[in-house]
Formats: structure tokens, C-alpha cells, sequence
């Protein structure tokens, strides 16, 4: 009987063990894949910035194109009925409000810093 006794405990013993190995080794996993996970989702946002950036290139060398300006506000191709109809503000981004002819264009955010574009 006694042996019995010691042969449940030693199971109950032995799985606690196993359970605390399990847990130990998910903890470890998700420790490393949290910094890959956040570079994914870094990547992905900035990639979006840059085809906001994209479009706006895009459609200002047209509008330069068009009017032979040398300078033109953004809200000529950006709004409702215009060529970008909304731009997609991802990280609270700031766009210049005026874009010169064959300049960067620079995009500021808290997060990625600064991106340009030319």
C-alpha cells in the first residue's frame, strides 16, 4: 500500500515538472519571436508610409507637369475628387503641406523618424 502511495505522488511530482518545462519552454519562444514579430510590423507600416510617399510623388510630378509650377500645396491632389482621395495616416505621420518640383519629400513620424523620398 505504502508502495502505491508513493508511486501516485511520484506521478502527480513528475507532471507538475513537465508542465513547468512546458511553460518554460513557450515563455522562451514567445521571447524570442516578439522582437521578430515587431520588426515584421515595423516593416509593414513603413511600407505603407512609403506608398503614401509614392503617391504623392506620383501625382505632384503630374501636377508639376501639367501647370509647369515649381511649387504646389498638397491639398491640390489630396482630398475628395482629387487624385489621392484620402492619404492613410499610419503612425500620426506629418506631410508637408508644400512639395517643391525635383525636392525630397519628407515624412515624420515619432516612431520611424524621418523618410524621404525624391
Amino acid at each position: 500500500m505504502n508502495y502505491l502511495k508513493h508511486r501516485f505522488l511520484s506521478n502527480k511530482a513528475s507532471a507538475l515538472v513537465e508542465f513547468f518545462l512546458a511553460s518554460l519552454a513557450l515563455f522562451l519562444f514567445a521571447i524570442i519571436l516578439l522582437p521578430i514579430v515587431t520588426d515584421i510590423k515595423q516593416s509593414r507600416e513603413k511600407s505603407k508610409i512609403v506608398n503614401n510617399l509614392n503617391l504623392i510623388k506620383l501625382y505632384s510630378d503630374k501636377y508639376f507637369e501639367d501647370n509647369e509650377a515649381s511649387t504646389m500645396n498638397l491639398y491640390e491632389i489630396v482630398g475628395p475628387r482629387k487624385a489621392i482621395p484620402k492619404l492613410n495616416i499610419i503612425l500620426d505621420e506629418v506631410y508637408p503641406e508644400i512639395i517643391y518640383r525635383g525636392e525630397y519629400i519628407f515624412v515624420k513620424s515619432d516612431k520611424l523618424g524621418i523618410l524621404k523620398i525624391k
